[in-house]
């Protein structure tokens, strides 16, 4: 498709064929040219002509504005045109127009040699002058281009115009009436004469003058535009002199009525008819261009031969009219009746299928059920056509039916088609990528580029506002090739900067199959980006392999043979059958998971149809993944099925590069694996119960309780168990048998409604069932936890059975409960919750007992608690009596080291010179909770500790109960800081005799050894040393002053220093010249840098000084180009500037070549 024109607000719009009949016009079009029509030629309906007009703007190949003076509405209008394809009638032209305000001079100048005008002239007559603003070269004989005007009248009118014409063209160029005459309403006046060609023949020109301005004040201007008419001219004394014969009426191979005849013939066919019910059908072969391609022409004509007699017969049988409107387009008028059109779509559709056998060539009807009898019969199939073209590419529905809203979405989608070539043209579009992830562990396997728009008005634009138009029109294979290579680029960018690449899906339609070779052009772009096949993933959707499967097969083979990873997009969506996983050649198949988001009537149905194609896929050896993933419950449930990889907004959501590059940064966050298709073979449960291989007691030693439930109401009835269960309750099959309708009975009458719930919680989640832990009563009546997990079967006659296994946690339960217990403990010890009362009971029990901790209750401080925790007296040696295992390795001694050593007191473990400022705090009557800082006494010296504790009162006696924590490090450490902190502070003063004073660079001095000790340390890493030199500096200085030169340079060093990133190092070596060390960077990159920076800064210095501009020059080299010393680099970098210098200013060049001039 041809680039289109953009429509705006107010714009005309109307679409002509290859003949200059018009096929479809807009209101406002209609409102500026109140003479237009559908099916006559735009030349009557806006000039009230005859014949095409000369150089008519609408089949120029380009789409360029110009100016067009509409003579019989007498007002100018800017036009724009581009091709399309109009359903039903292909190749077209769509214009969109504006009227011309006259009073926008500025518009005049914007035409260029796409002008329908041969000349433009400016009069001013208020100052007796011309100049010609425009005039095609080599053409007509012409005056000088500016001058006097009453003499270049005459020059004309003696020398340039036919002899004959003489008199007539100086009547109209008599400026004693000219005014006069221009004042009318349209304030234009209109005159034709004979031109002198250089070639020296005579050529009829239209001479037009247009009042431009006109006042009391202003100046009276006059634009004159000469347009060549010498076609139309003759045509017309040619017309005079022979007669016209009325061309054959039908076809003569297809045996119908040609388009015109057909609209004439058919609209006295309905005159005699009116009153009867009609339907205009649109008849058109989907892809009928790509049969002539494969079958040949000939075979083409017998194609659609054969269909023409199909409708001939329809016109025997009915009442009823057909035509061809050419190309593979029929139409046909019928009687409203569904059963012939029923008759008619499959006697066309039957030969279809005989003939071509595949879907891509089926036909697609319009129907338009004629109510206004009104309208023409150009509309008439217009609607038709506008009906044809919804179905267009909908292959399960080929029928399309006129409704209202269809005109309104034509034109829409139409002006959005030019919106999109506007957009590529201004590269608008841009990729976004969604990762691809492995379910169990997150990390990112590929990723999936997704078009996005970034509209200059809308930002940006979702892909199923234009994909679904594009595609229908055949334009997708545009913005395709567009992403494509965009997504190369990216990624040849991303390895040339030193990372790991991870691959890249992009999404081919059967459009691009069907119009390229998409192997070759893959392979193209593969090796002129430089990158590995391997990288590229190409998505084709599973709808294509239905369309043709022997086509798109052999495509699959090419691109796996050339290397490619192919996915069948979209698989499940409509077309697929599980048999075609046999035979599909595809490398990974990508399941959608809207199979999960069904009513709770058909999700299982949907669950078991993913679980089937998984399973299948496993089988054939290909890799699986789904996309759509959205929730934590698709995630479990198609991992649960064997499907690890997903894509979707569970994981994340397509972003842009800026933000999904920085993510495979982290090589934590990617499997560079990518999607793998052997597994360790999985575990069938039938080879498990398989009698050769497990025997029952073994299998209920794995298996643990199990039993079958019937639920009726609230009624549970045991209905069978195993062995396992016997054990794990400790019941026996007589005593169960008599209780087993009872069995609610057994469960502890608070957790009752529990298990109800757990019941009816399996049945709403029948994949993963429902768990919980109730108490259960043994047959000794004694109190029992059990964990209880239940799966949903089936239902009949209102009664639901369920599978249950069991399992015996009364132990955890209680090592919980005693865990509570003891996190109580310390809750209290921190003050976490303020229970006064929560440790007295359990800290007292063992009162007189060694030292070390002894209840069972306290166990959990011993090993749950990072400090170590202690109970003392309060008083002023705050006498021990319980201290824990880590309090003692904290201090590095034994329990009968501190009875022995210190007697027990805590005061003596503090260090003297810290003692005072402890006890002073512990002591204070106001406070209760304490949180200190100290040294304590250890076997090796002093260590300081963190002490939090809290003061209880309990049964007459005050006690400390705490922890201490080993901070020993952490004060290290901050005595560390404050040393750095000082030499950060004489760092800072020493900091202006490191860095240039004026620009804040590094000096010289500073920043080469910086350079130098990097690309010593980072041999082979890629990197550019680049030099740069201001000019015009010194004059500058004298011009303007030594202040201002150095703000102006310090500005320009500023803007430069910008395009730079924090980890290079810039420095000014020189009054003039500085320095930069580009690390990590290609060869792309950095020249795409400095075209922008050269680009830049040019306006930058231009801004600078209006009357002396400075410039910049530079050059530079890439480590690559030279060695990895900085002596050489440096030394080439500085030839390059020398180079560039040499040849003018704003020259870059790089070690051997020139980029930016």
């Amino acid at each position: 498709m041809d680039q289109l024109p953009v429509a705006g607000e107010g714009t005309g719009i109307y679409v002509i064929d290859e003949d200059y009949r018009i096929v479809y016009f807009n209101e406002t079009a209609k409102a500026v040219c109140p003479n237009l029509r559908v099916g006559i030629t735009c030349y009557q309906g806006i000039c009230n002509g005859d014949s095409p007009c000369s150089g008519c703007p609408g089949m120029k190949e380009d789409c360029s504005r110009i100016l067009f003076y509409d003579a019989v509405n007498r007002q100018w209008l800017e036009l724009s045109s581009g091709q399309i394809e109009w359903p039903g009638r292909g190749r077209c032209w769509l214009m969109l127009f504006k009227i011309v305000d006259r009073q926008s001079m500025s518009l005049f100048y914007d035409l260029t040699e796409t002008s329908v005008y041969e000349e433009l002239f400016e009069l001013n007559l208020a100052e007796n002058t011309y100049k010609i603003l425009f005039h095609q070269n080599g053409k007509y004989v012409i005056p000088a281009m500016e001058g006097s005007l009453d003499t270049m009248c005459m020059e004309v009118a003696d020398h340039m115009i036919d002899p004959e014409d003489r008199e007539r063209f100086l009547e109209f160029w008599n400026f004693d009436t000219l005014s006069q005459r221009l004042s009318g309403k349209n304030h234009t006046i209109r005159g034709e004469f004979r031109k002198l060609l250089v070639s020296g023949e005579y050529c009829w020109v239209a001479q037009t003058a247009v009042l431009l301005r006109t006042g009391e004040q202003d100046k009276t201007v006059i634009m004159v535009f000469i347009q060549d008419i010498d076609h139309q001219k003759k045509q017309e004394t040619a017309a005079s002199d022979r007669g016209g014969s009325r061309l054959e009426e039908k076809d003569s191979m297809m045996g119908l009525y040609r388009y015109g005849p057909f609209l004439e013939r058919a609209e006295q066919f309905l005159r005699e008819k009116r009153g009867t019910r009609f339907s205009m059908v649109a008849i058109d072969i989907e892809h009928f261009k790509l049969f002539n391609e494969w079958f040949g022409e000939e075979a083409g004509d017998r194609f659609l031969i054969s269909i023409a007699e199909q409708l001939k017969e329809v016109e025997k049988q009915c009442d009823s009219m057909a035509g061809y409107m050419g190309g593979d387009d029929f139409a046909i008028i019928i009687p409203r009746d569904e059963l012939v059109l029923g008759n008619l779509e499959r006697g066309i559709k039957h030969f279809v299928k005989q003939y071509g056998g595949s879907a891509g060539f089926l036909p697609a009807f319009g129907v338009y059920e004629i109510e206004d009898w009104n309208l023409s019969i150009s509309m008439m199939y217009d609607r038709a056509s506008i009906a044809l073209s919804s179905v267009k590419g909908n292959y399960l529905n080929r029928t399309g039916r006129y409704d209202a809203g269809m005109k309104k979405k034509m034109e829409d989608d139409q002006v959005l088609l030019s919106e999109v070539q506007r957009a590529l043209d201004n590269r608008e579009f841009i990729f976004y990528a969604q990762p691809q992830c492995n379910m169990l562990t997150g990390k990112i396997i590929g990723l999936e580029s997704l078009v996005r728009w970034n509209h200059p008005v809308r930002g940006i634009v979702q892909p199923g506002e234009f994909i679904p138009l594009l595609e229908s029109n055949g334009f997708i294979t545009n913005l395709d090739l567009y992403v494509w290579d965009m997504v190369c680029g990216r990624l040849h960018d991303w390895i040339a900067a030193g990372h790991k690449p991870i691959p890249i899906a992009v999404n081919v339609s059967r459009i691009d199959i069907y119009s390229m070779n998409v192997t070759n052009t893959f392979a193209e772009l593969t090796s002129r980006y430089g990158i590995d096949p391997a990288l590229l993933a190409i998505e084709i959707t599973e709808s294509a392999y239905a369309e043709d499967y022997n086509l798109i097969r052999q495509v699959v083979i090419d691109l796996r043979n050339a290397g490619f990873t192919v996915f069948m997009d979209d698989f499940g969506s409509g077309y697929s059958s599980l048999n075609m996983l046999k035979d599909v050649n595809v490398d990974v198949i990508k399941i959608d998971t809207k199979f999960l988001d069904m009513n709770e009537y058909s999700q299982n149905r949907g669950m078991g149809i993913l679980e089937t194609i998984v399973r299948m896929a496993r089988l054939t050896q290909l890799r699986v993944i789904a996309e759509g993933v959205e929730k934590k419950e698709q995630v479990d449930f198609l991992r649960n099925v064997g499907c690890i990889y997903g894509q979707g907004y569970y994981y994340y959501r397509p972003m842009p590069i800026d933000q999904f590059e920085p993510l495979l940064l982290h090589e934590e966050n990617v499997d560079y694996r990518g999607i793998q298709a052997h597994q360790l073979e999985e575990l069938r449960l039938e080879d498990l119960v398989n009698k050769d291989v497990t025997s029952e007691v073994i299998l209920n030693n794995m298996l643990g309780g199990m039993a079958l439930y019937d639920v009726c109401g609230e009624k549970i009835e045991l209905l069978s168990v195993n062995e396992g269960y016997y054990r794990v309750t400790g019941c026996n099959p007589i005593d169960l048998e008599e209780r087993r309708k009872f069995i609610m009975a057994q469960i502890h009458e608070d957790d009752q409604g529990k298990v109800l719930e757990l019941f009816e919680a399996a049945c709403r989640n029948p994949l993963k069932g429902s768990e919980g832990i109730i108490r259960r009563y043994r047959l000794s009546g004694e109190l029992m936890w059990i964990s209880l997990r239940i799966f949903f079967l089936k239902e009949r006659d209102g009664h639901r059975l369920f599978y249950g296994s069991v399992s015996d946690v009364t132990k955890i339960k209680r090592q919980e409960e005693k865990l509570a217990s003891s996190q109580r403990i310390l809750a209290d010890v921190l003050n976490i919750n303020g229970d006064e009362g929560a440790f007295e009971p359990q800290m007292l029990k063992t009162a007189g007992e060694p030292i070390e901790l002894q209840n069972d209750e306290l166990e959990f401080l011993d090993s749950g608690v990072p400090g170590g925790f202690h109970c003392c007296r309060w008083t002023e040696d705050m006498e021990l009596l319980y201290v824990s295992r880590r309090f003692l390795e904290i201090l590095g001694i034994a329990g009968r080291e501190l009875e022995e050593e210190y007697q027990n007191q805590m005061v003596s473990l503090i260090h003297p010179g810290d003692r005072e400022r402890v006890l002073s705090a512990v002591m204070a009557e106001e406070r209760t909770v304490y949180s200190l800082e100290f040294r304590m006494r250890t076997k090796t010296g002093y260590v300081w500790i963190r002490y939090q504790a809290r003061r209880k009162h309990w049964n007459g006696t005050t006690f400390l109960y705490g922890v201490i924590l080993d901070i020993d490090e952490i004060m290290a450490l901050r005595q560390e800081i404050k040393e750095c902190r000082k030499r950060l502070e004489e760092l800072e003063r020493c900091r202006p005799a490191e860095t240039d004073l004026l620009t804040g660079l590094h000096n010289r001095e500073t920043g080469i050894p910086l350079m130098k000790e990097w690309i010593s340390r980072r041999r082979g890493q890629p990197s550019a040393l680049a030099l740069f030199r201001f000019h015009g500096f010194p004059e500058v200085n004298e011009a303007l002053g030594q202040m201002s030169g150095e703000r102006i340079l310090v500005n320009s060093v500023e803007k430069l220093k910008s395009f730079f990133r924090e980890e290079d190092i810039v420095c000014r070596i020189s009054g003039y010249e500085i320095l930069v060390l580009c690390k990590n960077i290609g060869s792309r990159d950095m020249c795409r840098k400095l075209e922008q920076l050269m680009a830049d800064m040019k306006l930058e210095l231009s801004l600078e000084s209006a009357k002396i501009r400075p410039s910049i020059n530079a050059g530079y080299v890439m480590a690559a180009d030279g060695s990895a010393d900085f002596d050489d680099l440096y030394k080439k970098a500085e030839q390059a500037l020398e180079m560039a210098s040499s040849r003018g200013k704003g020259i870059c060049l790089r070690c051997g070549e020139e980029i930016v001039d």
